[in-house]
């Protein structure tokens, strides 16, 4: 019996992986549907560098019509922020399409909404998020922690938290793209990437601040324990920079690799030990690189 187990758990982690794999999918899928619709592709976040935030509408908000969850943001009050009570219900619904059942946590599905801002409209409880949008190799502090700044591949456009376009399919209000903008090719660009809400500083799907990731972090990159945000942590202790910039990268239970959709909805597991500049090109979506340095393997199929 005892001989059976690993294959009965290898058996049951291919299932979950492949369950995965389906939810991004349909998120990517939600994305055409809403660029079709609106000519263009949602802005990640609300969240500006200056100014009120009025509307607690983050990308992950906005699909919700498109993943069948029309009722889930008609609950929603935009007027409002989401600390206020009318955005309770709403904000603290589970959506398993958000979740990733590798994950222990996934189950729980909402969790503490720790952020740096949490005194700017963040709830202290929120359904989490286990795939962010990608806004590529944006900056993560004033030293890209990462990477140098000789190697700007890895180190592009505003700092993290500024406005600003970014180099990536996605940044905050009001930067949006549109399919045309990515030429880069829309099956060579990361739309959207796993992570791990426990091992990231803002987790909120709704969140003002942040429901984007970056390619500049390394596959599967770990807090430390000691950095760790815990699940009932709901005053915006700040952790670490280190531990911050850890938390925006992409990571995932799935042994060895990330699961990602592009641009085009294909869906791939990309192994951790990708070359980190080809990685953090995939990031962008008009770096220009050289035709054919922007591929993947594991193809699962694109938009249908």
């Amino acid at each position: 019996m005892a001989l059976l187990l690993p294959a009965v758990q290898s058996a049951r982690e291919a299932a979950r992986r492949i369950q995965c794999a389906n939810n991004i999918k349909q998120l990517a899928l939600a994305l055409h549907t809403y660029h079709d619709t609106h000519e263009e592709l949602p802005y990640g976040n609300p969240w500006r560098g200056a100014g009120p935030v009025l509307e607690p509408g983050s990308w992950a908000t906005l699909i919700l019509p498109h993943i069948e969850q029309e009722n889930l943001f008609d609950a929603f009050d935009f007027t409002k922020t989401l600390d206020q009570p009318v955005n309770e219900g709403p904000v603290t619904t589970l959506v398993e399409g958000f979740t990733c059942p590798s994950d222990e946590y996934s189950s729980q599905g909402v969790m503490g909404a720790r952020c740096s801002c949490c005194g700017s409209g963040s709830p202290s409880r929120s359904m989490a998020l286990w795939y962010t949008a990608s806004a590529g190799p944006v900056q993560t502090g004033p030293n890209c922690r990462f990477c140098s700044r000789d190697q700007p591949y890895c180190c592009q456009g505003k700092q993290y938290g500024q406005d600003g376009e970014g180099p990536g399919m996605f940044y905050r209000d009001p930067e949006t793209v549109q399919f045309r903008e990515v030429t880069d090719g829309l099956s060579k660009t990361i739309m959207l990437g796993e992570t791990l809400p426990n091992q990231n500083m803002h987790n909120a799907a709704y969140s003002v601040n942040m429901s984007i990731g970056v390619t500049n972090v390394p596959l599967n990159l770990m807090m430390e324990e000691h950095e760790l945000p815990r699940p009932e942590l709901s005053d915006g202790e700040n952790h670490s920079i280190n531990a911050h910039e850890r938390g925006l990268g992409y990571k995932s239970m799935h042994p060895g690799g990330v699961q990602f959709a592009m641009g085009d909805g294909s869906v791939h597991l990309i192994q951790e030990t990708l070359d980190f500049q080809l990685y953090n090109q995939m990031g962008t979506k008009a770096g220009g690189e050289i035709e054919g340095v922007k591929e993947v393997s594991g193809e699962s199929g694109g938009r249908r």
